[in-house]
């Protein structure tokens, strides 16, 4: 519709997003399907068809919504967590398939108070995770100075702004043999484990963007 009454289509911002919010044993089929459905298939079926377009034109622009719960994962919120981690996987793969034909798709996990999130906010961190001190950052990854940004996850909110890796491995070992038995494992494992660093939860995760280096 939008290439029919304007001919083009530069860019794309997923936005829509819905949550159910339960224990994964009390989630119904329904309601996995439908938070799927919005957060995931929803922002898969609109970039297919706007980089199609973009494709062809040799530019464009997408910025997926994904979510710090994506990431580290929150009780009762199994199937957003989901969704939201396909995103920022679905987004790295469209970038690096359509970097070569000039469009760039990056993501954006946001720390803002939103109709989902205000309920559980105080005013003061309401007014601190004002969602128009995340918007800058759509502005700039929609814009040509950032053309040589790709496939990037970004959190940012409360005034703080972090690049954020996808899980990368960490810790290791190899046997020369390549042979691994189950005892062996029981051995070892715990041990791996134990170098890894702690995980980090959605209130961890806040802790950490407030209390980064300010900007000098």
């Amino acid at each position: 519709e939008v290439i029919e009454q304007h001919g083009r289509l530069d860019i794309l911002v997923n936005n829509a997003g819905i949550t159910i919010d339960k224990t994964a044993l009390k989630l119904t089929d329904e309601d996995w399907y439908k938070v799927l459905a919005v957060n995931l298939s929803g922002a898969f079926f609109m970039s297919q068809a706007a980089l199609r377009h973009m494709g062809e034109r040799g530019t464009g622009r997408i910025v997926n919504i994904s979510s710090v719960i994506g990431s580290t994962g929150n009780i009762g919120q199994a199937n957003y967590a989901a969704a939201k981690a396909g995103v920022a996987s679905m987004s790295i793969v469209a970038a690096r398939e359509l970097e070569r034909y000039g469009v760039r798709v990056n993501v954006l996990a946001p720390a803002a108070t939103t109709r989902l999130t205000e309920a559980l906010m105080g005013e003061q961190m309401k007014a601190r995770l004002d969602p128009a001190k995340v918007s800058p950052l759509v502005v700039y990854l929609l814009s040509p100075a950032a053309r040589n940004i790709n496939g990037r996850i970004f959190e940012m909110g409360g005034g703080s702004l972090v690049a954020v890796d996808m899980p990368r491995p960490r810790v290791g070992l190899q046997r020369p043999d390549s042979e691994w038995s189950a005892g062996r494992l029981a051995e070892v494992v715990p041990a791996l484990v134990e170098q890894m660093p702690e995980e980090m939860n959605p209130v961890d995760a806040m802790k950490f963007m407030l209390a980064l280096p300010a900007d000098d």
